[in-house]
């Protein structure tokens, strides 16, 4: 019975360490999710302002 217990408490240790490993993983999956979100907002923004420029340029180049 003895042995068994030891057994128990050694698994929940583990599992205890993995489900850490998990959280730490899921958090830094969060954090790379946020910073790319960051991104593609600047990516478009910038997109747009160079084809409002583009646009303008055009539209003052006397329609060419």
């Amino acid at each position: 019975m003895e042995a068994l217990r030891k057994n128990v408490s050694e698994a929940s240790a583990q599992l205890e360490g993995l489900q850490q490993q998990v959280q730490t993983r899921a958090d830094a999956l969060t954090e790379l999710d946020r910073q790319m979100s960051y991104l593609r907002q600047q990516t478009s923004g910038q997109l747009l302002e160079r084809y409002q420029q583009n646009y303008r340029f055009a539209g003052s180049e006397g329609g060419l």
